[in-house]
């Protein structure tokens, strides 16, 4: 998620679920204005979750999806919210 409000909106309810489905939840926030990503992404990779819920705007997801490929993330578990 964007570490800034915008990208915090679903957190609350997201940990919530979490808990009451009994998931792991792991948070990967990266930087305004969304350019630099690859932290994150490397930290999803070791992490290898079953899915990916990326809440974040324009091109935001370009990168993400650049992203994926470098690590060798399949796009099939990426979930977008524009």
């Amino acid at each position: 998620y964007v570490d800034y409000p915008f990208g915090q909106e679903p957190l609350g309810i997201i940990k919530t679920l979490a808990a009451k489905e009994g998931f792991d939840l792991q948070l990967f926030p990266y930087p305004l204005p969304g350019n630099d990503q690859a932290s994150a992404w490397t930290q999803m990779r070791r992490f290898n979750p079953d899915w990916i819920i990326s809440w974040s705007l324009s091109n935001m997801h370009v990168i993400a999806s650049r992203e994926m490929k470098r690590n060798g993330i399949p796009i099939e578990k990426y979930i977008a919210v524009n």
